[in-house]
């Protein structure tokens, strides 16, 4: 019971602690443990877990966000859809930026493997919008599992739409009990970022040793 006490204490105390400050240590604990232990390669496994457990549930996240949205609303697209929308794209854009200006400011030097390298780009607008096309159509499964984002935002519009002109009360609950709780499960990972970061920067600032 003492240790449970202890547990519960210290988890208490780690998450009244501003995320924002707790990522911060992470960066520096990180920094610190790459110079003083580089022998430490496991601390690396924190990053890949942190990376792993975001990319599984987040494709998942926006179906059913964008789904129980479309349901819970009424026969136009109501204010919850256009939000996860808009923090979508937001989001999408600040982290292509964030990437572009981290590449300019720490020029890296990538290897491809040969099946990425020998493959040509796109020749026009016309190949760029039938890939486009064929990944929308693409089986709803493999788009979760592979986290192609843009098929997933359609067939999640279709089938919240679908769903809008048939769900009942009971299963408006289910869905809304459904996204509530895959939020909860990223409010969970998000809460373990700092030990991800953590792992992210040990292995960064081990390559550049």
């Amino acid at each position: 019971m003492a240790c449970c006490s202890c547990i519960k204490a210290a988890v208490s105390q780690y998450t009244r602690m501003p995320l924002i400050l707790r990522i911060v240590f992470g960066i520096l604990a990180g920094t610190l443990l790459a110079f003083l232990t580089p022998g430490a390669g496991g601390i690396a496994i924190l990053g890949e877990a942190f990376v792993g457990a975001l990319k599984a549930v987040a494709p998942f996240l926006v179906f059913i966000l964008v789904t129980s949205a479309l349901v819970q609303g009424s026969t136009r697209l109501d204010g919850r859809f256009a939000t996860v929308i808009m923090f979508y794209l937001l989001t999408t854009f600040l982290a292509a930026s964030t990437a572009v200006c981290g590449s300019l400011l720490f020029p890296q030097t990538m290897v491809l493997v040969s099946d990425a390298a020998s493959q040509a780009p796109p020749s026009g607008i016309g190949e760029v919008m039938h890939n486009l096309l064929r990944d929308m159509i693409a089986n709803p499964l493999s788009l979760l599992l592979n986290g192609r984002y843009i098929g997933i935002l359609f067939w999640a519009i279709v089938f919240g739409l679908a769903l809008q002109r048939i769900a009942g009360e009971n299963t408006k609950t289910i869905l809304s009990d459904v996204a509530g709780a895959v939020s909860t499960t990223v409010r969970w990972i998000i809460e373990l970022a700092p030990f991800g970061i953590l792992g992210l920067v040990f292995r960064a600032c081990l390559k550049n040793l």
